[in-house]
């Protein structure tokens, strides 16, 4: 009973946001929010994008995202370093929640993220 409480709201969730991309979109795709409507040779065009990215760029980029010297979130904010243990010992325990909270929040990010229009604030300048 509680499983079904805590991903009603997460499913429904999804399930309008599929419903708002395909009532503009005419698709279920949720790349059209960036894309705009999605032919055949947009999608391998986009699809061959991603895969010329070579592997180890693509690790570089990962751990950047964490031990970046300016912007990475570790050194940012050494906090998030018990998130990592904390997920560990999640894993360990209680494998099935685990699974939900990370559904969720990915769910919450992209609904704070992509459907209000905020975007992140360059630091180009900065």
């Amino acid at each position: 009973m509680i499983l079904l409480f805590v991903l009603a709201f997460p499913v429904l969730s999804l399930v309008l946001f599929y419903l708002y991309v395909h009532a503009l979109y005419g698709t279920y795709n949720p790349i059209s929010l960036y894309e705009g409507v999605l032919t055949p040779e947009k999608i391998a065009a986009f699809k061959q994008s991603l895969l010329k990215i070579p592997l180890m760029l693509r690790i570089d980029t990962f751990f950047d995202y964490f031990l970046d010297q300016r912007d990475g979130l570790l050194l940012y904010s050494p906090l998030y370093f018990f998130s990592f243990l904390g997920i560990v010992e999640a894993f360990r325990k209680a494998k099935k929640e685990l699974v939900i909270l990370s559904f969720q929040s990915h769910l919450s990010s992209i609904m704070l993220y992509s459907l209000t229009g905020r975007v992140p604030v360059p630091r180009e300048g900065c």
